[in-house]
């Protein structure tokens, strides 16, 4: 109240001379200030718009008052004039704004004062004028909002000594405030407890907090009667509310007076004005039937679909207005169209590319410039550029460039810390303890290429490992890369060791949308040992293995990856097949053959959970006989990775001779698996794990599968990647199921 007083006697005594002042007609000869004691006279000046030589006119110089005041420095502007042998000089006499000596807080016993200021974020020195102590009175109350003092009540009082000026907060918290009660009237086809679950604010109960909030419960009328318009009730609205305390003013009770209405049903939909899309494809993109129950939501999503295929055929200035008839209980609506001229591309604007290369950003985008601006198009070129994995946000916006209705498109990107450097222990029950040096480059020189290197050592095992990826070799969508290894493991009564390299090639399918082919060549000198306290024990099978051989093998794959985020999807499914052959006709002393199909879909579940299934199948097999399979190329499942069962140890699930392990030629995986963002980079599951491995292709059974069930965390860690910890259950003690921790650290799982 303080400051609109104030505000009022500003508005008179700059109103007043200038009603009283004859200026109108003159010229201005000269422009004075008069007042600003630490104002630059000229930035006064230059604000008010007026110049030497101008004729006076009031416009002009009510402007020049207000922009003078938006400056936010001054407490009175006056403009006057006198007039002289040159014309009339114009005064501009300002009273400028104290500057801040210091900020005090009275009564706040509930948050600190520091707390407060971090909050007004107001520093020693800064101007202050009644707009910003109005603001930052907004933001006490605010905070104490938060804390649940609903009925806070603050004043504030300017001690002037001359430029500079004390700010008084005086600040009365009353007492914390939760909802205790919530009710409806009017409400006869939905009960109190159907309209209360649509809310965000609830009722105090022991599992939950019962806090208000303000501008949710704004949004919580909306909900009520939203609910109301998808099932029939179009005409439903919140006649009232109200909001009382208790005599304490501890606790909040809330009426809400609503408005039903009277049931109505849809009729069939009309098109008028359509002629690029036939009104029979409009009918097949129609949501609801004639005679279900009138919908809001099938309405709206109808109205998507109608843009969808409009903003698809390049026509994003379609208009299309849905005109609603009443019959009876019957609502008809006719789809008036104005489908407007379509839009081409003019040009792409990249910005945001501090490090990378703009043409690492260009070469992924599927629309170019002079193309029909189609929506699909888009959205897969948003996809593809967000899923380098270079950036941290990506904004897309459009702007119209010409008179034609041509756009601009604008891609404004936040490029993030890609590399990944890990150094320290870890442990697994595979390996036990190892020491680990490693470093990834994705985007190596802003260039979009990929290096890396990894050092893993410990007593079972010594991995050394260096790569090399070009996403797009000589400018072409063709990926090319190399990794050269030197691996030795110990594994429970086998060792061995690999020295080899492979090379990488892969490109688009044309015409099949996601898909690329992939093709490698691998070769590798192997060598195989058995410890001589196991070579009495371990089966014939494994002490053939004994020795160095040579390994060449290429691979095919074909993988189709719609996933809208792959290092996080949330909707789309990953499909690849893989055939691996080794030996024959590409030389070495090692024969197998490979096949590999894994499948993975995502879904947007209940609650904002993310629902993903996975299943992997995979046949490995000798070209004239089984016994000429490598034992460390069969399938060993349990723990954690492509064949990992969560709840048993790494590799404990098997075909066994004797004692050990020998792995199996058929296998099979099955994943269910819902996942919940706490936060931004913090992500918690539930899983369902399932599969097993067989001697053989024929001796597969799906229905002999070890099962596992359990929970776990997914961080993202910066330099790191995904950093994950689950605890399973395996359900069959015969391969050591039972309650077992898993930790992985990688960029997927």
């Amino acid at each position: 109240m303080e400051f609109l007083l104030n505000y009022k006697k500003l508005l008179l005594f700059i109103i007043f001379p200038l009603l009283t002042a004859n200026l109108s007609g003159e010229r201005i000869a000269k422009i004075d200030v008069h007042g600003n004691k630490t104002t630059d006279e000229e930035l006064i000046k230059s604000s008010s718009m007026l110049q030497v030589g101008d004729e006076i006119t009031q416009r002009k110089l009510d402007n020049a008052i207000k922009k003078i005041y938006k400056l936010g420095l001054f407490s009175n502007v006056k403009i006057s004039g006198e007039k002289t042998e040159a014309g009339e000089l114009i005064i501009i006499e300002v009273e400028e704004n104290p500057f801040l000596k210091e900020l005090i807080f009275i009564g706040n016993d509930h948050i600190k004062e520091k707390d407060l200021k971090e909050a007004l974020g107001i520093q020693e020195g800064e101007i202050i004028s009644p707009q910003k102590v109005f603001k930052w009175t907004k933001k006490i109350k605010d905070k104490y909002k938060e804390k649940r003092f609903l009925l806070v009540k603050v004043s504030s009082e300017i001690t002037r000594e001359d430029e500079k000026a004390k700010l008084t907060f005086s600040i009365d918290e009353g007492r914390r405030v939760r909802i205790k009660n919530i009710y409806f009237t009017g409400n006869t086809i939905f009960p109190d407890k159907k309209l209360g679950s649509q809310m965000k604010n609830k009722r105090k109960r022991w599992w939950r907090s019962g806090n208000f909030d303000e501008e949710e419960f704004y949004n919580d009328l909306e909900r009520i009667t939203d609910l109301y318009k998808k099932k029939g009730y179009p005409k439903c609205e919140i006649k009232d509310y109200e909001i009382s305390y208790d005599a304490r003013q501890e606790w909040m009770t809330i009426r809400i007076d609503v408005s039903e209405g009277t049931k109505f049903f849809l009729g069939e939909p009309l098109f008028e004005g359509n002629i690029i899309i036939k009104t029979e494809v409009l009918n097949a993109a129609v949501r609801y039937k004639s005679g279900d129950v009138y919908n809001k939501e099938k309405l709206d999503d109808t109205m998507v679909e109608f843009y969808s295929l409009y903003t698809e055929l390049g026509h994003i200035y379609a208009y299309i207005i849905p005109e609603e008839e009443i019959v009876n209980d019957t609502i008809n609506i006719k789809y008036i169209i104005q489908e407007g001229e379509p839009a081409h591309l003019r040009k792409i604007v990249i910005s945001g590319n501090s490090k990378t290369w703009e043409k690492v950003i260009r070469r992924e985008l599927k629309i170019y410039p002079g193309d029909l601006f189609k929506r699909s198009k888009l959205i897969d070129s948003q996809r593809a550029v967000f899923n380098l994995g270079f950036f941290e946000d990506m904004k897309l916006d459009s702007k119209r460039a010409n008179e034609e209705g041509d756009i601009d498109l604008i891609l404004e990107i936040t490029e993030k810390q890609v590399g990944q450097f890990t150094a320290g222990m870890g442990y697994s029950q595979a390996w036990g303890l190892t020491g680990n040096i490693s470093l990834t480059i994705p985007n190596l020189l802003g260039r979009g290429t990929t290096a890396y290197f990894s050092l893993e050592k410990g007593g079972k095992l010594a991995n050394y490992r260096f790569g090399y990826t070009e996403p797009w070799l000589f400018d072409t969508p063709t990926s090319a890369g190399f990794d050269i290894f030197f691996v030795t493991r110990k594994w429970d009564y086998f060792n061995d060791r690999k020295r080899g390299g492979t090379i990488r090639l892969g490109r688009p399918i044309p015409r099949l949308k996601y898909t690329r082919a992939y093709t490698s060549y691998t070769l590798e000198k192997v060598t195989v040992s058995v410890p001589k306290e196991y070579e009495s024990k371990v089966s014939k099978y494994i002490l053939d293995q004994r020795g160095t051989k040579w390994r060449s093998s290429v691979s095919f794959n074909i993988t189709r990856d719609s996933r809208n985020y792959i290092f996080n999807a949330t909707t789309g499914s990953k499909n690849s097949f893989t055939a691996e052959f080794s030996g024959g006709i590409l030389g070495g002393s090692i024969d197998y053959q490979k096949y590999l199909f894994e499948t993975r879909w995502y879904e947007r579940s209940f609650f904002n959970f993310v629902l993903m299934i996975r299943s992997k199948f995979g046949i490995i097999d000798g070209y004239s006989s089984p016994e000429t399979v490598p034992v460390y190329e069969r399938f060993y499942l349990g723990g954690v990775g492509d064949w990992g069962i969560r709840g048993y140890p790494d590799r404990s699930i098997g075909p066994r001779e004797g004692f050990s392990i020998i792995g199996g030629r058929s296998a099979f995986v099955f994943t269910l698996e819902y996942k919940y963002m706490i936060t931004k980079g913090i992500n918690w599951l539930i899983f369902l794990d399932a599969g097993n491995t067989w001697r053989s292709f024929r001796s597969t059974d799906l229905s002999d599968l070890k099962k596992g069930v359990g929970t776990g965390i997914r961080i993202e860690v910066p330099m790191m990647g995904i950093l994950g910890f689950d605890i399973g259950y395996g359900f069959d003690k015969e391969s050591y199921g039972g309650w077992t921790p898993h930790f992985q650290l990688g960029t997927s799982f």
